[in-house]
């Protein structure tokens, strides 16, 4: 048996107010989502720190099948399954800036003034500047709380990286992926709308609905996905396809330098972009996540009518 699963991972200090950013954890088989979790796990990664070496594996498993609901709880870890995990948070830093950390000055390092950030390799690792030409930096950008919980799990869990981006341990395999990559990917997100993952995945919420400035502040239920849970569904599509060789997914080649093999890799789908503007994709939260919506098929047909809402009125500016 295979089981899917995604984490969208958050900060240590993180809350699961609706608006929030959030730990999330989704866990798919071959037919459905299995069931979904949406709170900080700092305490459990706490749990497994304490935990004796040998047993973390099955605890890590065990536990994250226990809080994603009655569908997963009495399955748990299984000796001879296959757990394959897709991380959205960075799980190495650049490569560069750890030789800076030991007070070395990289010998290739290049600065051109005028050029992005993202040209820069003490900010950017090998996989963001080379491959995917974008993504979050953990220098730049406010994701090193999220990467700090990423990488120690790994760990924790004295996950071997053998193959480059790709942490094996027992019968468990964590990788790292970018949902916004897969999102931008048409064909990928028809993939995914053709699994028919019809499992309800909203949860009620208690936000505020009082206008700017209103006092005293009211607040209303809403029900709804949240963005972490579905960024962390498209993680679980991510660990499917990896694990079962289609879609293909961006990997690494014997032409990639492996002196960048510590950075990690982002694994996102070897399709070409069908949105040539990234802030397309970024702003589909109204759809994706609004009330008439419950299920991860009907976020994924939500996000297309979003794109193409988005395209048509930017051709009809032009």
């Amino acid at each position: 048996m295979k089981y899917y699963i995604g984490w969208d991972v958050g900060a240590w200090k993180c809350g699961k107010a609706k608006d929030d950013s959030c730990d999330s954890i989704v866990i798919m088989d071959e037919q459905s989502i299995l069931g979904f979790h949406r709170d900080n796990i700092g305490a459990l990664v706490r749990r497994l720190y304490d935990t004796e070496a040998a047993a973390r594996p099955r605890m890590l498993i065990d536990e994250w099948f226990r809080l994603c609901g009655s569908g997963t709880s009495k399955i748990g870890y299984q000796p001879d399954a296959e757990y394959h995990i897709a991380i959205d948070t960075p799980l190495g830093w650049p490569r560069d800036f750890g030789l800076l950390l030991k007070h070395q000055v990289p010998a290739s390092w290049t600065f051109q003034p005028h050029a992005t950030n993202l040209n820069n390799s003490l900010l950017y690792r090998y996989t963001e500047r080379e491959k995917l030409r974008s993504g979050l930096s953990v220098i730049v950008d406010s994701i090193g709380s999220q990467s700090a919980k990423g990488i120690l799990l790994l760990e924790l869990l004295n996950a071997n990286d053998e193959q480059w981006g790709v942490w094996k341990r027992d019968n468990i395999t964590l990788i790292e992926t970018y949902p916004k990559a897969s999102l931008v990917r048409a064909g990928f997100v028809d993939w995914m709308i053709s699994l028919e993952l019809k499992q309800n995945l909203t949860e009620s919420f208690r936000v505020k609905i009082s206008k700017k400035d209103e006092k005293p502040v009211r607040y209303g239920n809403v029900t709804a996905i949240s963005e972490d849970v579905f960024d962390a569904a498209v993680c679980a599509c991510v660990a499917r396809a990896h694990a079962t060789g289609s879609p293909t997914l961006v990997s690494p080649t014997s032409d990639d330098p492996t002196d960048y093999k510590s950075e990690g890799w982002i694994f996102y789908p070897d399709q070409p972009e069908a949105i040539a503007d990234q802030s397309v994709a970024d702003k589909h939260k109204v759809s994706t996540c609004g009330e008439s919506v419950s299920t991860f098929h009907e976020a994924l047909v939500a996000f297309r009518q979003h794109v193409t809402d988005k395209q048509a009125r930017r051709l009809s500016i032009k």
